[in-house]
Parts: structure tokens; C-alpha cells; sequence
């Protein structure tokens, strides 16, 4: 398995996650007339979501990393594939857990609660728009120095829009 189907797996693993997240959501929502009312969406709180998340995802990464290689370590089959495919569905699973943790975590202090299967909905999409945005607009980046600039855009892009989704997603089932 190369480290592209890796990361391809690691993005399904997201995608499953996110839909069904999204499946417990809908078989436990309340009636539209039931749910209480939505608070006033605050700059400050967004903004420390969105930047808590990013964080928080990439720690979430490097520890999954770390778990993941550590099991993949100890598997009876020393494959370099089996390796490379553990690890990296490590890492993107505390990455995707990690991110929605943190971007819960700050919505959800004072009054305020949100759906935690929304937030985790959110990461697997934004993580899904990374990837596609990653497969179409980048996957011809050069070695030059505009190459190089590129590079930044895909890793801020790739670091961010989890978050950012994670946060709408949040958001959007934000209550008091």
C-alpha cells in the first residue's frame, strides 16, 4: 500500500465517521417546535473554536501517530504497508477526535451546549473538502519557489478546513 492509498483510507475512515455521526444525529433529534431557542453566534467564541480546533488536531495527530506506531510496532506481521496503513488511520482518527474535541470544548462553555456527533459530522466534511480541494488544485505543484508558496496554501487549507467545518457543524446544533 503506498503512503497515497494510506492517506485515501485514512479520508474513507473520516468519511464513514462523519456519516455516522450523522445518522445518530437525525435518529435523535427533537422536533423543531421542541428545541430551544439558538444564542446569538459570538466573533470571539468562533474564532477561539476554529483556532482551539486547529490545535487541538494537530496534537490529536501526532498522538495518533505516535499510538498508531507503537501498535503497528508490535503486529505480528512486519509488513511496511500494514505499518504505514495503521499508523496513518491512527493519526487521522486523533486528529478528526481531537479537532471536534477542541472545538466542542470551547463551545461549549457558559450556557451554551452543542451536539458533539454535529461537531464530529463537521470535521469529516471539512476534511473531506481538504482532500478533494487536495486532488484538484494541487496535485500538480512544482519545486519552484511558487511551488513552495503553494505548498503553505495546501497545508494551511489541509490544517484549517476540519476545524472550520467542526465549528459549522458545531454551530449549527449550538443551543442554550
Amino acid at each position: 500500500m503506498t503512503m497515497r492509498r494510506a492517506l485515501l483510507v485514512g479520508v474513507q475512515v473520516l468519511a464513514c465517521m462523519g456519516a455516522a455521526t450523522a445518522s445518530v444525529r437525525a435518529q435523535g433529534a427533537a422536533p423543531a417546535s421542541v428545541a430551544a431557542p439558538r444564542p446569538a453566534l459570538e466573533p470571539l467564541r468562533i474564532t477561539g473554536e476554529v483556532v482551539v480546533g486547529n490545535i487541538a488536531g494537530l496534537g490529536g495527530y501526532f498522538v495518533g501517530q505516535a499510538l498508531g506506531n507503537h501498535i503497528a510496532s508490535r503486529w505480528p506481521d512486519q509488513n511496511e504497508h500494514t505499518s504505514v496503513f495503521i499508523t496513518t488511520g491512527f493519526a487521522y482518527t486523533g486528529a478528526a477526535f481531537a479537532t471536534a474535541g477542541g472545538v466542542y470544548a470551547v463551545g461549549s462553555m457558559g450556557d451554551q451546549r452543542g451536539s458533539f456527533s454535529a461537531t464530529m459530522l463537521g470535521t469529516g466534511v471539512g476534511a473531506g473538502v481538504a482532500w478533494v480541494l487536495d486532488r484538484t488544485l494541487f496535485s500538480d505543484i512544482d519545486d519552484t519557489a511558487s511551488g513552495s508558496r503553494t505548498r503553505w496554501a495546501q497545508t494551511l487549507l489541509n490544517s484549517l478546513l476540519p476545524s472550520i467545518g467542526a465549528t459549522i457543524g458545531f454551530n449549527s446544533s449550538r443551543r442554550f
